[in-house]
């Protein structure tokens, strides 16, 4: 993966795809039930970022109930969009925070933290994401 992700060391790895020749790279992680995902496409999956947060946002949809607030921002000057989502059934909600990245050579990154709603570990989460997202380093193409 051309990008640094910093994570506090409770984070372990559990999961990794991809190679130079299978797309997207992927890599996971998780401290109790707060989960890190961080995706990179060698070429964009096409549209802007924004068509791309809603697509993903689409996952959840087979929740009959979900809701995602979206914002358009930056990260050291690329153009960035951030999505929240909180889904599932009232005593099972969950919240995603997604945030999608694109490099001038046409990478793009999508970093994912998920955890559930309405708990110590949602603010654990959430302060994850956030700390995650500023400290996110993207190397030159």
């Amino acid at each position: 993966m051309r990008a640094t992700l910093s994570l506090p060391a409770a984070y372990t790895e559990y999961a990794r795809q991809g190679s130079e020749t299978y797309q997207p790279r992927m890599v996971e992680y998780a401290a109790g039930s707060v989960q890190v995902r961080l995706v990179q496409y060698d070429s964009s999956p096409g549209g802007d970022l924004m068509s791309q947060a809603k697509q993903h946002a689409r996952t959840w949809t087979y929740f009959d109930e979900h809701a995602t607030q979206y914002t358009a921002t930056s990260l050291r000057g690329r153009d960035a969009v951030q999505s929240d989502t909180v889904y599932g059934d009232k005593d099972a909600r969950h919240r995603v925070l997604e945030f999608f990245v694109r490099t001038a050579d046409g990478r793009q990154y999508e970093l994912r933290v998920e955890m559930p709603k309405g708990s110590a570990e949602e603010r654990q989460g959430a302060a994850l994401f956030k700390a995650a997202r500023d400290r996110l380093v993207i190397l030159p193409g």
